[in-house]
Order: structure tokens, then C-alpha cells, then sequence
């Protein structure tokens, strides 16, 4: 059985339904969960194998890394959220400005801890800010098992000192990922006492997902293949993966991909996923 394997940092260990795709035409999903967030917690999804990885990441291994815990929990950060963000619409910045610091311990970098004999399809990340650090951490892991990549990045200093999308830009464009598609993360407006609702919502963050080059592709072995090729039609980049197995000269994936694009309950029905699932 094909199965698609994960490395699911941030999210809070919750699959979305859309997933179901897969799992329910044999295709096996492993979700490996990374939480800085101490009381982080999986929400159990059906047909999906979880692996718990009692670490958090960060850019090197240490014995412990500041943590700033948000009064809502979705938003706490490794970052100190920034207190001048507060000329925005409340509900962006309140909860986000009640927090308090403290420390986790057991920090590592994902080149470290992670078994390189185990392949990995997906790597997804959205960590309100950690996402460059955590990324300067799995550098190895991004060249040698070449996963597709989403994450989530800020376009301004949401939280103090953060790294901003043109760095991760910057990261992925030197290890010779192609980006492929963005979308707003995040868009506000300024605090007007609502007098202006139908004024645009300035963009604060980022979605962005990037896919191996074909000539890393190109060094991937036949059963690491598939799944990535599965990954990149499930966005909806059905063009992208015959390309791929094409140039491989695997006319048998090449045709599994058409099969899947014509199948009448196929991904392309609707349209392309959240880059950020």
C-alpha cells in the first residue's frame, strides 16, 4: 500500500477532513506531530497513524528555548508578540498581547532528531513565526528526502524580531525549491472604530507551498516517488507530477495521475486545497 508520510509541525496534531481522500482509496496517511506549545494535545482522525515526537524544533539543539503561551493558545510563539500591532482591529492583536513566558526544555534541531532511514512526502509547518528557524533545522532532511513544503510566514513584525517571508524565500530559493503557489495568511485592518468596513485588509501573512526541483526529483527512489507525485495532485499540480514521472520515464505513475485527474470524484473537482491544511 502506497502511504504519504508527514512531518506536521504546529498544527496541533488535527488532520482536516480533506485527507479522506486518500485514506479512503488506500492510501495510508503518517502524521509525525511536533508541539513547542507544553500543553499541545492530538485531536484523533480516523485512518490516520500518529507518531508523537516529544521535542520541540528550533534552528539548533539546546537545552531549552523561550516560549511566549498566548491567552489563545493558536497564537503562542517562540517569538514575543509585538504590542505595537495593537493600531489593528482587536480581534488580531488582543488575545495575542495576553501571554506569558516561559521555558520548554528538550529543543532540538529536526536534522538531529529524525531517522533518515524514514522518508518523508509532506512537510507542513505553521508555528507563528518559528517556521524560518525550524526550516534552518531540517536543511538536510529538506535536500536529502526532497518533501513537498507549506508553511506559513509573516509579511511584518507581528511578533518582535520575527523572520518575514522574503527570508524563507530566500532559504528554499538557495536549496533549489520552486514556489509554487502563495495566498494571504492574513489581512487586517486598521483600528477606525469601524467607521471605513468596506477598506482593503492590509496583508500581514503568508501561505506558501514549494515543491523539489525536477532534477532532485530526478534522485528520489521509485518507492519515495509516488507519494510526493499524490501530494502535489492533492493541490491540485496534476501537470507538475506528470512532469515528474514522465522525465522519470514512469509511464505507469504518469497514468495513475491521468487516472486520478479523470476520476469523477478526483481532487480536481475542487479546484486546489489550502496550501496550509
Amino acid at each position: 500500500m502506497t502511504k504519504i508520510t508527514i512531518l506536521d509541525i504546529g498544527s496541533r496534531g488535527e488532520s482536516p477532513g480533506s485527507w479522506n481522500y486518500f485514506t479512503s482509496h488506500g492510501v495510508g496517511i503518517s502524521c509525525n506531530t511536533f508541539e513547542a506549545d507544553p500543553i499541545g494535545s492530538i485531536v484523533p482522525s480516523p485512518n490516520i497513524t500518529y507518531k508523537v515526537h516529544n521535542y520541540a524544533l528550533w534552528s539548533k539543539s539546546s537545552e531549552y528555548l523561550d516560549f511566549y503561551l498566548t491567552s489563545e493558545a493558536s497564537q503562542s510563539s517562540c517569538f514575543k508578540p509585538n504590542a505595537d500591532f495593537s493600531c489593528f482591529e482587536d480581534q488580531h492583536h488582543k488575545t495575542r498581547l495576553i501571554f506569558k513566558k516561559q521555558a520548554i526544555s528538550n529543543v532540538l534541531k529536526l536534522d538531529d532528531g529524525w531517522n533518515f532511514s524514514d522518508k518523508v512526502d509532506l512537510f507542513t509547518c505553521d508555528t507563528q513565526g518559528s517556521e524560518y528557524d525550524i526550516s534552518l533545522g531540517a536543511r538536510n532532511l529538506l535536500l536529502s528526502l526532497a518533501p513537498v513544503v507549506a508553511l506559513e510566514t509573516w509579511a511584518d513584525e507581528v511578533y518582535e524580531g520575527v523572520p518575514l517571508d522574503f527570508d524563507i524565500r530566500r532559504f528554499y530559493n538557495a536549496l533549489g525549491y520552486k514556489l509554487f503557489a502563495s495566498e494571504p495568511a492574513a489581512a487586517w485592518r486598521y483600528k477606525v472604530n469601524c467607521h471605513l468596513p468596506m477598506s482593503r485588509q492590509r496583508l500581514i501573512g503568508e501561505n506558501l507551498l514549494y515543491f523539489p526541483s525536477p532534477t532532485t526529483l530526478l534522485c528520489v527512489n521509485d518507492d519515495d516517488l509516488l507519494p510526493k507525485l499524490l501530494v502535489m495532485c492533492y493541490y491540485g499540480f496534476y501537470d507538475y507530477a506528470f512532469y515528474v514521472s514522465s522525465l522519470r520515464k514512469r509511464h505507469d505513475m504518469a497514468q495513475y495521475i491521468v487516472d486520478i485527474y479523470n476520476n469523477d470524484i478526483n481532487l480536481g473537482r475542487y479546484q486546489s486545497w489550502p496550501l496550509i491544511t
